[in-house]
């Protein structure tokens, strides 16, 4: 495998972040999109979200998007990978820097791309649990960015395997829903869409972006029971699209005559 990194293509065995880097310190962003036959399906959509993730941070990327997305779309030929779905994963990294937490100056920031074919088919979450041992952080900034800090999701869905179900629903310090540890959330109740707003400490997702643009949708913090008792649950994101849920702590969802089509995303 080919991967990219700052402006370069390497094999995948090259060392690309020293121990150094920063990456031990959670300090970077990341993105992962999806290509469809050699397409990359709204690229500008994902490097304006990163972008927007790393000035959050604190992270200068010099980059002009325009040759991200044709570094993009190269590493797809480099590797071959011109049919089927292909995921591309994007990470920033502020680069490396002495021991301790102030950031340096300057920065040697580290930019990388990796692109591999999404498994076929595409496994997708059908059993839902509440997390109970984390909650996410409404009060933080970084809860609405992918930041390299993912340990409270990793914590989320791993209580969720050990439960026996595919997926947890994340609960703010507030106790509404936020999210899933890889997804946004919406709901139908009596024929309308509902989704959590950003600050309840939500991502502001691509593929949420498209459902808020492309649907009648209110923004509205749910609580557990607004979500246990919804006509219907999804989930959203990049990958998958919008994946119907089956269960939630058990409970079967009644059939909903409104839907979201799975691949509603693509165009």
């Amino acid at each position: 495998m080919t991967i990219w990194h700052n402006q370069r293509y390497k094999d995948d065995n090259t060392p690309i972040f020293s121990f150094s880097d920063r990456v031990r310190l959670g300090d970077g962003v990341f993105d992962t999109m999806l290509a469809i036959d050699g397409e990359i399906i709204h690229p500008m959509r994902h490097f304006k979200k990163l972008l927007r993730s790393a000035r959050i941070m604190g992270i200068d990327v010099s980059h002009d998007i325009e040759d991200m997305i044709e570094a993009a779309k190269n590493l797809l030929n480099e590797n071959h990978l011109k049919n089927g779905r292909v995921i591309i994963n994007v990470l920033v990294s502020r680069g490396p820097a002495e021991h301790g937490l102030a950031i340096p100056s300057p920065a040697d920031v580290q930019i990388a791309m990796r692109a591999f074919a999404a498994p076929n088919p595409m496994p997708a979450p059908k059993k839902l649990v509440f997390a109970r041992s984390v909650r996410r952080n409404e009060g933080s900034p970084l809860s609405q960015i992918k930041n390299f800090n993912y340990g409270d999701n990793i914590l989320a869905l791993a209580e969720a395997k050990d439960k026996g179900a595919d997926e947890a629903l994340m609960l703010n310090n507030k106790g509404n829903v936020a999210c899933a540890t890889s997804a946004n959330i919406a709901i139908v109740h009596h024929g309308r869409f509902y989704t959590p707003p950003l600050s309840d400490g939500c991502q502001g997702g691509v593929t949420r972006e498209l459902f808020m643009e492309r649907f009648d949708v209110t923004e509205k913090s749910l609580s557990e029971d607004d979500v246990q008792n919804a006509y219907a649950l999804y989930l959203l994101n990049s990958i998958r699209g919008a994946v119907k849920i089956e269960t939630l702590e058990g409970r079967k969802f009644p059939s909903e005559d409104l839907e979201i089509y799975k691949d509603f995303h693509l165009t």
